[in-house]
């Protein structure tokens, strides 16, 4: 449905208003993150990990995208391992780094 000048809604908020709040309310979070924001991050990791943890992990990206790298992973297999073919799923912590933790799941190629 088009508007026309009979059915266009009245009043309302002012072109733009929207913007110059969002702004406003960006620039006061800049303002107070550059004043204690590595502090409260401190202050959370000692006193509520949980929560920095959760934080964290919440503004990590969903997905890892490998491109021109090498995933080498040393597992210890007992000798009481058969040999023969496995699924390894290796997952991988989301964050980047020379050196990330890993945790190696061996599933056996056998039925």
């Amino acid at each position: 449905m088009r508007w026309t000048s009979e059915t266009k809604p009245k009043g309302g908020r002012k072109p733009g208003s929207r913007n110059k709040l969002c702004r406003a309310v960006l620039e006061d979070l800049m303002a107070d993150w550059a004043e204690g924001g590595a502090a409260a991050i401190k202050m959370m990791r000692i006193e509520q990990p949980a929560a920095y943890v959760r934080v964290m992990c919440s503004i990590l990206p969903k997905e890892l995208i490998l491109e021109n790298s090498t995933i080498t992973e040393l597992i210890y297999v007992p000798n009481e391992i058969d040999d023969g073919p496995y699924l390894l799923n290796l997952q991988i912590a989301p964050f980047t780094s020379d050196a990330s933790p890993s945790r190696p799941l061996l599933f056996s190629g056998k039925r």
